[in-house]
């Protein structure tokens, strides 16, 4: 049996064709053998197979900007406040900004003279980054700044501090309400999210927030029950979910937060919304407009159409979670995963995964997944609905599916990463008594224990007679199967394969006949040094566009992107690029989409490479062993990309790639196209 994931590291299978770039605006399954480092003040773990705790020593010195004491400071003590609000900005820069930029450009559109600074402080901190884009901040400091008029003035410093400790956050708080007494407290975390996992990673110490120790640090700020935060914005990846809120519901009202990737450009000023902050507004009107100016963005709202992703930013209220959480485990103790496990793993399979689909992070909608099973336990389904309805009260997605909250789920991830989620989440509050903790435990065991469900189609006959490509199903396993993808190959004259169309474009009937929706035609570009139509490898997505890998130079400085086509009569046309990043040096990889703007570039190179997939026995294996590279370049400008029939002269090839119901991946024969 193969995982679907192993060997393969995108979506339809197929090996990463720029290796070792791997890119941003595909999160790619993190390191997690650095994905939550050592540090010398917290607890952590390290994963090698299993996931291993390690006991953290005490915390005995003082930190940055904090009198060193666990007690915050009590409302008593303070003076009475003199302004409205408080906006505080808790910036850590990470790779984003050291490698391009991007949070001194998001920085660099705040406008002072905009904002109504009589009635509204705006105080950030900074750290996280090897380098920064601005003259103000340095990298080898740590420091806490205030808006003013002529921009943002350094009022504390110390040396650079980690970011992803606990101290660092609960100080900044504490110090922030102690300095800057006010009526109301809004916090904004700016860098990437990881879904379950946690959020903020700084570049300098190779460390996140846990879920857990963002609690942690919560709870030792003066932030609780006596005075909430009014808001906490997450201008972060993939941090609209459950598990976040059930963390964060006791210390502040509204929660905002986006399933998906939160896009990142030069082009966006995510900080406007500060110029419309009225001193009447609570913390939903200041979600509301950070939202409604962030989706009036429009190129950056069609650029992620472009690339199938949803654009989605939710307002959760906090004081409703609870109750959330209680309907979310009424729900799941009502299942019985090893009776239900067929329906459970196929409405699973079906679902759309945020994080533009990547395995590691297992992030779907509740809404959507609940409905997909909810006559499992109507009743108790039918509350938990009604639950996440009065909990988001405020939403925006082009994806109707998207309603606002989403959830951990295992099925796609490897063992290694599904085992560091799950001890993460084993290790918040109210565990024990988490009902959907020990459902999702329950069926993760039961997938990975029961090979039942597995498909094996490797004695299967592949017809690719003409322009029909399928394959014929046993009524077993037509009832194990739970999706299908195809790819075609081009044979080179010493007997390898350079891989060069992918698409899940496929239909299984009613009478367990597999189809693969493919026209005859692959993408080819113009090369204009030798006037023939070369392929360049492309993966159909759901929405008919093409994505395909590409280099963009100017001036002898090369960025390596995926790459966005849509085609019209034939033509193809690049409407979006998606920069990749090289991984750092511990192995940190998040999602985020950072978008090129092509006009800066002069040439573009397509690049593809031939490989060894097969066994001998026409059967594909695991890891494709890599030959010869293959690139075709053009002028940014000017290009020629079109969809060709397939070259007669040429010799191509077929496959099927099945997942069954407990996600892992068979392969047909791979069969010539004549």
């Amino acid at each position: 049996m193969n995982n679907q994931n192993q060997g393969y590291p995108n979506n339809y299978g197929q090996p990463n064709m720029n290796t070792p770039q791997q890119p941003m605006g595909y999160p790619q399954q993190p390191n997690m053998m650095n994905q939550l480092p050592k540090k010398n003040n917290k607890s952590v773990f390290v994963i090698i197979g299993i996931i291993i705790a390690v006991a953290a020593v005490a915390i005995a010195c003082i930190f940055l900007f904090g009198n060193g004491e666990n007690e915050p400071s009590k409302k008593k003590n303070r003076p009475e406040p003199s302004m409205e609000r408080t906006i505080m900005i808790y910036m850590v820069g990470s790779d984003l900004e050291d490698t391009n930029g991007l949070a001194s450009s998001e920085l660099s559109h705040i406008n002072p003279s905009n904002i109504d600074l009589k009635n509204n402080n705006v105080i950030m901190i900074t750290g996280g980054s090897k380098k920064w884009f601005n003259e103000y901040i340095d990298a080898e400091e740590t420091a806490i700044f205030q808006l003013k008029e002529n921009g943002f003035e350094k009022v504390k410093s110390e040396s650079a501090k980690n970011m992803g400790d606990i101290k660092t956050l609960s100080n900044f708080l504490t110090t922030i309400y102690d300095d800057y007494p006010s009526k109301k407290y809004e916090l904004i975390f700016w860098d990437h999210g990881m879904g379950a996992l946690g959020l903020e990673s700084d570049s300098l110490n190779n460390d996140i927030l846990t879920l857990n120790e963002l609690e942690s640090a919560l709870k030792l700020s003066p932030f609780g029950t006596d005075e909430k935060l009014d808001s906490i914005l997450f201008i972060n990846c993939l941090l609209g979910n459950i598990q976040l809120a059930g963390v964060i519901d006791d210390y502040a009202n509204y929660m905002i937060a986006s399933e998906e990737v939160s896009y990142a450009s030069p082009m966006i000023d995510k900080f406007k919304f500060l110029e419309n902050i009225e001193v009447s507004d609570t913390g939903y009107e200041f979600g509301k407009k950070f939202i409604d100016n962030l989706v009036n963005n429009t190129p950056i709202v069609e650029a992620a159409y472009y690339k199938n992703t949803p654009t989605t930013y939710s307002i959760i209220d906090l004081s409703k979670v609870a109750q959330l959480e209680k309907s979310l485990n009424n729900f799941a103790n009502s299942i019985n995963v090893n009776q239900s496990y067929s329906t459970l793993s196929l409405a699973r399979s079906s679902l759309f995964q945020y994080g533009i689909e990547e395995p590691a992070y297992d992030m779907v909608d509740l809404y959507t997944f609940v409905s997909a099973i909810q006559n499992l336990a109507p009743s108790e389904a039918n509350n938990l609905l009604e639950s996440i309805n009065n909990a988001v009260v405020y939403n925006y997605s082009n994806d109707v599916n998207s309603k606002g909250i989403s959830t951990y789920f295992p099925y796609r991830s490897e063992k290694t990463y599904v085992d560091a989620h799950l001890k993460l989440l084993s290790d918040l509050k109210d565990s024990s008594s988490n009902s959907y903790l020990t459902f999702i435990q329950n069926f993760d065991l039961y997938r990975r224990t029961n090979s039942s469900y597995f498909m094996d189609v490797s004695g299967n006959q592949v017809n690719s007679m003409g322009n029909d490509y399928s394959m014929q199903f046993s009524d077993a396993q037509k009832k194990n199967f739970a999706s299908a993808s195809y790819m075609i190959f081009k044979q080179t004259s010493d007997g390898k394969f350079i891989p060069i169309y992918f698409s899940d474009n496929t239909t299984l009937d009613g009478n367990g006949k597999l189809k693969a929706n493919f026209d005859g035609k692959i993408v080819t570009i113009l090369n204009p040094t030798t006037n023939a139509k070369e392929p360049i490898v492309a993966y159909e997505e759901k929405n008919g566009n093409i994505t395909t890998d590409a280099v963009f130079e100017a001036d002898g400085t090369k960025v390596n992107a995926d790459v966005v086509i849509k085609f019209t009569n034939g033509n193809g046309k690049i409407v979006s690029a998606i920069q990749k990043s090289t991984p750092s040096s511990e192995g940190m990889n998040h999602p985020a989409m950072i978008f090129l703007t092509l006009e800066k570039y002069q040439t573009i190179s397509f690049i593809n490479h031939d490989y060894q997939i097969t066994n001998g026995k026409g059967l594909l294996v695991d890891e494709w062993k890599e030959g010869k590279t293959y690139n075709t370049n053009a002028l940014v400008k000017n290009y020629k990309i079109e969809k060709t029939p397939l070259n007669k002269s040429e010799k191509y090839y077929f496959a099927f790639k099945i997942c069954d119901l407990s996600n892992e991946v068979t392969y047909s024969q791979l069969v010539p196209i004549k």
